[in-house]
């Protein structure tokens, strides 16, 4: 559930990408993470 929340806000969210500095085709691992830290940071 929370990677899809995350990935609505990703895809709702394209400069969020840019200000991290990751783009989603090459760093799908860090993506990844941030699906599992989401939680963390929206608490």
């Amino acid at each position: 559930m929370y990677c899809m929340v995350a990935k609505i806000i990703l895809s709702q969210s394209p400069d969020f990408l840019n200000d991290i500095g990751l783009d989603s085709k090459k760093n799908k691992k860090a993506i990844s993470e941030i699906y599992l830290i989401w939680p963390l940071l929206s608490n």
